[in-house]
């Protein structure tokens, strides 16, 4: 009886480890297919005015970084003077408020863009927080 309870004790361990390690891999599977999900809505909305290549300017900023760089201070871009006296740091949070309706947090803003929806939001700044990860 001992030697059926052990036998199904490992069988259970062994199952568990199994089943953890394919969550693992689904989950990294997730964040891969999710940052290819951002890239792609980048590339569709923002990257015509957008570069994510550190000094490398478009019509609008390089965004490579963006995460933790505090407003209208990149140099190298002339922003609107809204941005150069803005008081903040773009934070996912402050970038989902932007990026829902730009015009409506900074009005002034040189930037033209009429917003993202909530899932295509989402996408984009974990996007730009892998970017801005990199070194």
């Amino acid at each position: 009886m001992f030697r059926i309870q052990l036998m199904f004790r490992i069988q259970w361990a062994i199952t568990l480890t199994l089943l953890w390690g394919m969550t693992g891999l689904a989950a990294a599977q997730g964040n891969q297919s999710a940052l290819e999900e951002g890239q792609r809505v980048f590339d569709k909305q923002c990257g015509g005015c957008h570069s994510i290549q550190a000094r490398v300017q478009r019509a609008g900023p390089s965004l490579y970084g963006v995460v933790g760089r505090s407003a209208g201070k990149l140099p190298g871009y002339e922003f609107s003077t809204v941005l150069r006296q803005a008081d903040f740091v773009w934070t996912p949070e402050i970038l989902d408020v932007f990026l829902q309706d730009p015009a409506a947090m900074l009005p002034g803003s040189f930037m033209v863009f009429w917003g993202l929806g909530d899932p295509q939001r989402e996408q984009v700044i974990r996007y730009l927080k892998s970017v801005s990860a990199e070194e």
